[in-house]
């Protein structure tokens, strides 16, 4: 069985994952994936990259420049499209063979912000959505340091509609630090059902 977890950046959703990392949970990060498929000089996800963006986004070792790229998608969302079109084909490939290779049967987690918006859903059995108000968001990626000139753009990368949380088995509110441990109880009584929470 796989779990679905999803959220808007600053939501909290890295710190669910982490928790269930501790339980036994497998987590499998679709951002950390993606960039893994580019990462590579010469990669197919370099090389359309690099076609898409050109040479300027390229750091003096041939290697793209991640923060630069992620300056250009957070601040234009048709640029963020671009990107997106590039690289969930080549993540959705990817992804079928890491599934196949851990196999269903066991604890896993796949970690996607877009994961409602996209066919990666079809790799899960069930959806958990961690969200939490906008300002909040922003205060969070502050915080972390983000660069201000793209953090109003990633708070707003992954907006849900009423049909996208339609969606979801389960939605945690993480509006404030308290609400973590709050969250954490909702998610052991929620799982208990499939798995079991022994420490």
């Amino acid at each position: 069985m796989i779990i679905g977890i999803s959220g808007e950046s600053g939501s909290g959703k890295s710190a669910v994952c982490k928790y269930l990392s501790k339980k036994g949970f497998y987590i499998i990060d679709v951002d950390c994936l993606a960039k893994s498929l580019y990462e590579k000089i010469d990669s197919e996800g370099y090389k359309k990259i690099l076609k898409t963006f050109g040479n300027k986004i390229l750091l003096d070792s041939g290697k793209i420049n991640k923060r630069y790229l992620g300056r250009i998608v957070f601040k234009n969302k048709s640029q963020m499209k671009k990107l997106n079109t590039i690289m969930f084909p080549l993540i959705y490939k990817k992804l079928k063979e890491i599934v196949t290779i851990l196999g269903k049967d066991k604890k896993l987690v796949l970690d996607a912000a877009l994961l409602i918006k996209t066919k990666l859903q079809k790799f899960v059995d069930f959806t958990i959505i961690i969200t939490a108000d906008r300002e909040t968001r922003i205060k969070r990626l502050l915080k972390r340091k983000v660069d201000s000139n793209i953090v109003v753009g990633m708070a707003d990368a992954v907006k849900f509609t009423k049909k996208d949380l339609d969606k979801a088995k389960l939605i945690l509110f993480n509006n404030n630090d308290n609400d973590l441990q709050k969250i954490k109880k909702e998610l052991e009584e929620f799982l208990d059902k499939y798995y079991s929470f022994v420490d």
